[in-house]
């Protein structure tokens, strides 16, 4: 994969890793995703285009699955501010697992 310099990043390039890194569990998703589309690898090995089809579909669901906890944990949080800003005396309790 080409690297680039960061002096000629775009600005959607620049927004993108600003994303990616303050999540990295979904860094990780894509960078799982941009491998398979980097294949066949040094090592030469090719997959089947079936398999490589059932890997992606895993790897976008883990993908949604992250996303949404991240988002989830995120409103969960602010939902948890804005009602302690309305009403100090409100009590939260966490989900036990």
């Amino acid at each position: 994969m080409e690297t680039t310099t960061s002096s000629s990043l775009t600005d959607t390039q620049r927004l993108l890793l600003k994303g990616l890194d303050s999540h990295p569990k979904l860094m990780d998703r894509f960078l799982s995703i941009l491998s398979l589309a980097e294949e066949p690898d040094s090592s030469g090995t090719i997959r089947s285009a079936d398999e490589v089809e059932a890997i992606l579909i895993e790897e976008v669901r883990k993908l949604g699955k992250e996303s949404m906890e991240s988002w989830a944990s995120k409103v969960d949080s602010l939902v948890g501010k804005q009602s302690r800003k309305e009403d100090p005396s409100v009590q939260l309790r966490e989900k036990k697992l």
